[in-house]
């Protein structure tokens, strides 16, 4: 199954955005035409500079947990479980896209500590530009996918004309300064490790070996091409040395495709907030990540682009439907219904509440 795309553009795409997110949909769209220049610079050199900071010493990137944010800001590494053991699979930085303490001057941030602490950088691990590049992609995703979420908002609307006009664009680009980057470097797996895993793994294990099957909590995730590294050297590789390696999504038919990301493209990668605010007119996307090949590891950033923490998301009248609707992947992914229990919520406590259902 090809990938749904559209172009950066003013003309209306909402017949590719509804095909992409639709309940049939694969759940990605993938956006072409975006000016090399603001993406691929930035996204190369912080990319490069993942592999820098997940290889330093743990001692030195312990100076850069979080444990009072549950490691939900800066360094993180085996603090998520996967089959019931620390994930060390992979290693992430978490930031604050936008700005670098969105609680200031925020009456209501009390509320939700873990997700609005200020940011920290590892400039003495990897110097300025590190923040710099993420900064910058961040900026530049962020703005393109106001693209998306006014084309998806108009999917919405011809769908179904008592919806509330620009819902999905107004809850991110209004007022929200919840916008979070994640940069993941997922370590190379040794050959006896993998040959171990791959004669133990299910296909299901095998489809989600580097990253356990989750939807995004988000309205949309922006997600510019990974970069396949060998981690010994750091020298780039094209994508092709790894064909069966990375993101895998699962429809809502339990059909799992693996999806490659064309090099001039950004992938928009639907989150469970959109599915709420659109009334189930849009659905999540399921995925994962799968292992690649050993001594080569696996850069990637994810934008996530979310409501303000104490923005009301979803009617009351829509919670049947969304949760009915959701249960055709709880197999994989905890249920909507664990987690959703009434409308409208306030996204951080929906935030909140998905976050123990997956991490405890």
């Amino acid at each position: 199954r090809a990938l749904v795309r559209s172009t950066v553009s003013g003309h209306d795409y909402t017949g590719e955005v509804a095909n992409a997110y639709s309940h049939d949909g694969l759940g990605i769209l993938a956006v072409v035409g975006a000016p090399n220049a603001t993406f691929d610079e930035p996204r190369r050199r912080l990319l490069k500079l993942s592999r820098t900071l997940a290889l330093s010493s743990p001692d030195a990137l312990a100076k850069f947990e979080r444990p009072e944010l549950s490691y939900a800001s800066g360094w993180s590494r085996g603090r998520e479980t996967f089959k019931g053991k620390p994930d060390l699979t992979k290693g992430s930085w978490y930031a604050h896209a936008l700005e670098d303490s969105p609680a200031e001057g925020d009456a209501s941030a009390y509320r939700y500590p873990l997700i609005t602490g200020a940011n920290i950088w590892p400039r003495s691990l990897v110097g300025a530009d590190f923040e710099a590049a993420f900064k910058s992609l961040a900026r530049s995703l962020y703005d393109l996918s106001a693209h998306v979420l006014r084309n998806a908002d108009r999917a919405v609307e011809r769908a179904e004309p008592q919806a509330p006009s620009g819902a999905l664009l107004r809850a991110t680009h209004t007022r929200s300064r919840l916008h979070v980057g994640r940069l993941l470097h997922y370590y190379a797996p040794n050959v006896s490790a993998l040959a171990m895993n791959n004669s133990e793994d299910s296909p299901e294990d095998a489809d989600s070996s580097w990253c356990g099957w989750h939807n995004d909590n988000s309205v949309v995730t922006a997600l510019p091409p990974a970069m396949w590294l060998n981690e010994a050297t750091g020298e780039p590789l094209h994508a092709d040395v790894c064909p069966a390696g990375g993101l895998v999504v699962r429809t809502r038919r339990g059909v799992k495709v693996h999806v490659q990301t064309p090099e001039d493209a950004i992938l928009f990668q639907l989150g469970e907030a959109a599915q709420i605010i659109s009334g189930g007119r849009l659905m999540a996307t399921p995925h994962a990540v799968r292992k690649g090949q050993a001594g080569l590891s696996r850069e990637s950033f994810a934008l996530f682009v979310e409501p303000h923490w104490d923005e009301e998301i979803g009617t009351r009248d829509k919670l049947h439907a969304l949760h009915v609707a959701d249960a055709a992947n709880d197999e994989v992914i905890p249920p909507l219904a664990r987690r959703l229990r009434n409308l409208p919520v306030e996204f951080g406590q929906f935030l909140s509440d998905s976050y123990v259902e997956y991490y405890t």
